[in-house]
C-alpha cells in the first residue's frame, strides 16, 4: 500500500505556474565543509495547465509507477514532487500545497528553492539568510491511515 502524503508550506516568492510537477536528480553536493542537496531538473509534466497531476488534492494517478520507485546512479536519486499555490500574499509569499512522489532528503526544501526559486520561509539552509524565522514554515498536516 502507498501512504499519499501532503504537505503546506510558505514560500518566499510565489511559484509559476500556480500548479504543476516537478522533478529532477537529487544528489549531496559539498559546499566548503557542509554537504547539502542539489537537485538537476528535468520535466515529469511539460504541461503546466494539466490538473491531472492533483486529483481533487489528493494524489498524482497519472504519475508513473517508475517516477515513484526509488532509482539512484552517480548523479543522484529521482524526486518528484506536485505542487499548487492555494494562497498569496501579493509577489511576496505564497501558502503552497506540496505532495512528494519520491522521498528524498531536503526534497521539498530543495525543489521549492531551486527549481521554484521559492524557498520555504523559514529555510536558512537552502533559503535566504532573510528568510530566517523561529522555524521553517513546512508542515505535514497529516497523513491519512487506510482502515
Amino acid at each position: 500500500r502507498e501512504i499519499e502524503k501532503m504537505y503546506l508550506a510558505v514560500t518566499v516568492g510565489v511559484p509559476h505556474p500556480a500548479q504543476n510537477t516537478v522533478s529532477g536528480r537529487l544528489a549531496p553536493v559539498r559546499r566548503g565543509a557542509v554537504w547539502r542537496q542539489s537537485v538537476t531538473p528535468h520535466h515529469a509534466n511539460d504541461d503546466t495547465d494539466d490538473d491531472d497531476d492533483f486529483i481533487d488534492g489528493r494524489g498524482a494517478e497519472n504519475t508513473t509507477d517508475a517516477a515513484r520507485n526509488s532509482r539512484h546512479n552517480a548523479e543522484g536519486a529521482d524526486a518528484v514532487t506536485s505542487y499548487r499555490v492555494l494562497r498569496t500574499w501579493q509577489h511576496h509569499a505564497a501558502l503552497v500545497l506540496l505532495q512528494p512522489h519520491t522521498g528524498r532528503k531536503h526534497q521539498l526544501r530543495v525543489q521549492c528553492a531551486q527549481q521554484l526559486q521559492c524557498p520555504v520561509l523559514g529555510d536558512v539552509q537552502y533559503g535566504r539568510e532573510w528568510t530566517a524565522t523561529l522555524r521553517q514554515a513546512l508542515h505535514s498536516p497529516g497523513v491519512p491511515t487506510p482502515l
